[in-house]
């Protein structure tokens, strides 16, 4: 965990305080022990002042509602250091991109480590982390812990969206870059409206997936939350 600098809060009819952000990065919950870290922000008030509490200035200490799924399926990607490191350096960077055009929204992040061989194919990898999302989902939201729950993204075709690495760093911009954007899960009302377009026997893909290069991330996270 880091300390960002402090910042003076503007707090309407409350008395002034002073902020900080610090960046988390914990372990995330896992059904069946792939190993995984949760990047996100907390938000803390320097010094309550006296005669008031914490949630009085409507600070909540929870992790953001909106996650985004991330799977490096590079080799190695299992290291818990690599994990860790990797989570913070993607939010830190990504988070910092969307603020500087205006579009940051409190998010966090899941980096999941699922090392394949490198000669998988691609729907084989894609189909790998699609299971063990679902399958990461089914088993938090039989918790009855809405916190744990998996977000899913806001988006009118489809129900799931991850982010898979495929590729190592040096490669990320080379090309058509290292990530892949995988879209799944069709919504019953957008399947309707396609039935009544093109009749029920028309098949529609299930899974939608863009290649992207590390720079395009900031546009894909829009995409995927909505946004544009």
């Amino acid at each position: 965990m880091s300390r960002e600098p402090e910042r003076r809060l503007s707090t309407g009819g409350l008395p002034p305080v002073k902020t900080r952000e610090r960046y988390v990065v914990e372990e995330a919950p896992s059904h069946d022990g792939t190993p995984g870290f949760t990047a996100w922000v907390r938000r803390e008030i320097v010094e309550v002042p006296k005669g008031w509490s914490q949630s009085d200035f409507g600070f909540e200490d929870e992790r953001p509602e909106w996650t985004l799924q991330i799977y490096d399926t590079t080799p190695g990607s299992d290291n818990p250091d690599h994990l860790k490191a990797l989570a913070e350096k993607l939010f830190r960077e990504l988070r910092e991109e969307r603020e500087f055009y205006d579009r940051g929204e409190p998010d966090s992040i899941n980096v999941w480590g699922m090392p394949l061989a490198p000669d998988i194919s691609e729907e084989e990898r894609i189909a790998k982390c699609k299971a063990h999302l679902l399958a990461e989902a089914a088993s938090r939201e039989a918790t009855g812990n809405e916190d744990l729950f998996i977000s899913q993204p806001s988006h009118d075709e489809w129900q799931w969206a991850i982010l898979i690495i495929d590729r190592p760093p040096e490669l990320w911009n080379e090309d058509e870059g290292g990530f892949l954007a995988v879209y799944f899960g069709l919504e019953p009302d957008y399947l309707e409206e396609i039935e009544e377009e093109h009749g029920e026997d028309h098949e529609e893909p299930d899974t939608e997936v863009t290649r992207y290069t590390r720079t395009e991330l900031r546009l894909l996270l829009e995409k995927i939350r909505g946004i544009l």
